[in-house]
Formats: C-alpha cells, sequence, structure tokens
C-alpha cells in the first residue's frame, strides 16, 4: 500500500478540505474523506506495483517491495488493490458527495492506467503522474462544500508544478536504477544532466510566481505572501546551485523541496483568509 506515501496523499485532501470549510471542525464527511481518499491510494499503489513487479525486481530501491521479493501473488496483490480502490469510491460516494467520488476514481486511473505504463515509453510520464498528486485538493475541496470556482485549482496547480522539479530531483539521484529497470525517466535520456538541471531552474520559477495565486485571489493574506516570496527565492537560488555544480546537490533539493512545500501550506492555512 505504500503507507508513507498513502499518508502523504491524505495532507492535500486536507488542506483542500480546510482551504474550502475553513476550519477543522470534526465531522462525519471529514471522516469519509480521509477515509475514503486513503483506501484509493492505498488501492492505487498496490495495482501500481502489480503492474510493476518486473521493473520493481530490477531496481535496488524496489526489489524489496512484496511482489518482487515474492511475499505477496500477484493474483492476490490485484485483487486487494481492487478492492481497496472500490471501498474508497463506495466511501466517497455515499457519504461524502459525487464530485468527490469522480475526482477521486480519476486519480486512481489517471495514476494506475497512464503514468504506470508511460513510465516504460516516455520521460513525460512524471507530467502526466503529476495530476493524480495534485488532484487530491481538489478531491478536499469539494467535500467542503464550498462552491466550485478557480480557487481549488490553484491549489491543484502549486501541488502539480511542485512535483515537477522534486521528482525530476530524485530521478537524477537514482539515474541509474531507471536505467537498469528500463524505465524513461528525464535524467536517463539527459546524460549530461544539463537539460534537467535547466528544467529545475525553469520549474522552480514558475512554483515560484505561482505560489503567489493564493494571495493574489484572496485565499492567504500578507503573511503568506512574504513567506511565499521568501521561499520561493530559496528554492529558486537552491535550483541555480544545481546547473553551477552539476545537480551533485540534486538530493539536498528534493528534501529542500519538501521543507518548502509543507512551509507554503503552513502558513498558507495560518493566514489563511474568508
Amino acid at each position: 500500500m505504500k503507507p508513507r506515501l498513502t499518508f502523504v496523499a491524505l495532507l492535500p485532501a486536507g488542506l483542500g478540505y480546510f482551504m474550502g470549510k475553513g476550519d477543522w471542525t470534526p465531522s462525519s464527511v471529514l471522516a469519509a474523506l480521509l477515509a475514503g481518499s486513503a483506501l484509493v491510494g492505498a488501492g492505487a499503489n498496490a495495482l501500481n506495483q502489480y503492474l510493476e513487479k518486473d521493473t520493481d525486481a530490477k531496481m535496488a530501491r524496489t526489489k524489496g517491495r512484496p511482489l518482487p521479493a515474492n511475499r505477496v501473488s500477484e493474483k492476490n496483490a490485484l485483487v486487494f488493490g481492487a478492492v481497496l480502490c472500490a471501498s474508497g469510491l463506495a466511501i466517497l460516494f455515499f457519504f461524502v458527495n459525487l464530485l468527490s467520488f469522480f475526482f477521486a476514481g480519476l486519480t486512481a486511473l489517471t495514476y494506475v492506467f497512464l503514468y504506470t505504463p508511460l513510465k516504460r515509453s516516455t520521460y513525460l510520464n512524471t507530467y502526466v503522474g503529476a495530476v493524480p498528486g495534485a488532484l487530491p485538493t481538489v478531491i478536499g475541496w469539494t467535500a467542503s462544500g464550498t462552491p466550485f470556482g478557480v480557487r481549488p485549482w490553484i491549489l491543484f496547480a502549486i501541488l502539480y508544478v511542485w512535483q515537477l522539479p522534486h521528482f525530476f530531483a530524485i530521478a537524477w539521484v537514482y539515474r541509474e536504477d531507471y536505467k537498469n529497470a528500463g524505465l524513461k525517466m528525464l535524467p536517463v535520456a539527459d546524460e549530461s544532466g544539463k537539460l534537467t538541471s535547466w528544467k529545475l531552474v525553469l520549474l522552480s520559477l514558475s512554483l515560484f510566481a505561482l505560489s503567489l495565486a493564493p494571495w493574489a485571489v484572496g485565499m492567504s493574506g500578507r503573511l503568506y505572501l512574504m513567506s511565499a516570496l521568501c521561499l520561493g527565492a530559496l528554492l529558486s537560488t537552491g535550483a541555480l546551485i544545481l546547473v553551477i555544480r552539476r545537480l551533485r546537490e540534486a538530493r539536498t533539493y528534493a528534501f529542500g523541496s519538501i521543507a518548502y512545500l509543507i512551509l507554503l501550506v503552513f502558513f498558507m492555512i495560518l493566514d489563511k483568509k474568508a
């Protein structure tokens, strides 16, 4: 189920819910949102591993997973993943609303049937894979019952763009693993790292500009604005350093980008406006 990844996916769902509703008051809808999202995410992760058993077995960091290590059969993994997805979608359908059900289903379908097979054919898979990674913000917003407009898509766009430099940096660190497994990641094709490093700069700057949107539309106030400016400047500087040092600090950038997102979301929630 990739428990850590499943848990992390609940955070954007919670963010979307809070930014839409405005408070964390416990409710049956919030509980159903988190439970349903967790089950759909866990099921999609299990199905992803079912489809990637052969490539996982070729990579040092994934060969210990249950399927390549033969601790779980392919049939059991398939049934397990499908049951979890169906259970999560049922919870969202009956206890949250139709929109949350729809976007959760879209998340699972995109992750399992688009992103997963595309990893074998084109490095553009990362751009597709960032879609299911960002959709939980929209699921959370729709669960809050707040009218659907541009604001949830701003949250979606921030998380979508954030994932791209983050995962390109990770792919650079593990490029030999991906190459051995035959997966088409940008750093595998870009052996010099020049294209990868400049993409990190461009995407970091794009994220910097996009992070100002919550302030521009009145979702968050001046404290958030100042925080977004400082954090964006630091992340963009880190990306420029990668160009100068030829990606030798890619792992540091990847960890730094996680800290960036955590702090950005913290200040967004802290300084939320009506």
